[in-house]
């Protein structure tokens, strides 16, 4: 496979324009304390510029304001933006009273008695002019960058190791057509391979949801209208989901009636909808009524067949579709020989 890097210059103007504003933001904090200041003072050796923070507040606004557009810029939601912008104050907060108290605490506690070294040293975090609360910030943030990226190693390493059990599959048999099932898993079991799971497949796409039409509901995105769905139909839950909200339906209580279906957490959320809400499904051509009965949380970091609709038995047999086969091989060379 050959690959062409090449620049992203949508992002290379954002990041660009962002840095700009950010270093701009920061440099009018120290330029607002030259204001009303006689030129003459500014010449002074040693002379201490104060300013107010009334006078800083606006720019620091702006500041929040920026980091707020880059986290939703980012594709966070607002709630997301505003809880990553919120901790980042906290953060600046909790160390700049940490740096204000040692200050505080250096004022009081130096004798008289101490070597002259040691009480110049300490004396000199907390006299004017000192860049205290400025070493501590810088400090703060290192160990907070370290420590974020560390953590997101970590996480990483989490999701992307393989767990190596007899559970997870690393073979995949694809359009396995219906009248094909048996025969394959004969084939399998011929080779000593086990059948992890086989599991039919139905294409369908959304077609309203309580009654209007996928594309006129507000909030829901637009690919929820356009994405072909592959649903499949059970009784019983994989060792991957779990319940969080309702109760799944095994069957369909009444044959002419509505169907009960099991929507995925994020799904579900992306489509506006709850338990006991109704949603058309077009099955290649056919409308079917259905309504959600049951919630599931679905682990999809582990390589099981997982879904984002889960139909009962009695509604989808008849409707066109195929079969994976799963199973796991202990070498390539077994998964050679199985394909050949």
């Amino acid at each position: 496979v050959t690959v062409n890097p090449s620049p992203e210059w949508k992002v290379v103007a954002q990041t660009t324009a962002t840095g700009f504003l950010v270093c701009c933001g920061f440099a009018l904090l120290p330029l607002l304390k030259i204001q009303g200041i006689s030129p003459a003072i500014t010449l002074r050796s040693g002379s201490c510029l104060k300013g107010r923070f009334w006078q800083a507040f606006p720019i620091y606004l702006l500041l929040v304001a920026l980091l707020l557009m880059v986290a939703r810029s980012n594709g966070s939601d607002w709630k997301r933006a505003l809880a990553l912008v919120g901790g980042m104050v906290v953060a600046f907060l909790m160390l700049a009273s940490v740096a204000k108290i040692l200050m505080a605490v250096t004022r009081r506690i130096v004798g008289k008695r101490w070597p002259y070294l040691l009480r110049q040293g300490v004396s000199n975090l907390h006299r004017p002019g000192n860049q205290t609360l400025l070493f501590l910030l810088s400090l703060g943030l290192g160990a907070f960058l370290l420590v974020t990226i560390l953590s997101a190693g970590n996480l990483l390493n989490d999701r992307l190791t393989l767990q190596q059990s007899d559970e997870n599959p690393n073979l995949y048999l694809i359009d396995v057509q219906p009248d094909q099932v048996s025969e394959v898993k004969s084939v399998l079991r011929k080779n000593d391979l086990s059948v992890l799971e086989s599991v039919p497949m139905v294409t369908m796409r959304v077609q309203s949801i309580g009654g209007v039409e996928v594309d006129k509901v507000e909030g829901v995105p637009g690919w929820v209208g356009r994405r072909e769905f592959r649903s499949t139909y059970r009784d019983r839950l994989n060792f991957t989901e779990t319940i969080i909200e309702g109760e799944f339906a095994t069957k369909r209580a009444d044959p002419a009636g509505i169907v009960p279906i099991s929507l995925e957490e994020k799904i579900a959320r992306d489509m506006k909808v709850g338990i006991g809400d109704k949603i058309t499904i077009d099955v290649q051509g056919i409308a079917l009524e259905t309504q959600v009965t049951s919630i599931r949380k679905v682990d999809w970091s582990r390589f099981n067949l997982n879904f984002f609709m889960v139909f009962p038995p009695g509604v989808l047999e008849d409707a066109p579709g195929f079969n994976v086969v799963t199973t796991r091989t202990p070498s390539a060379q077994a998964s050679g020989d199985l394909q050949r």
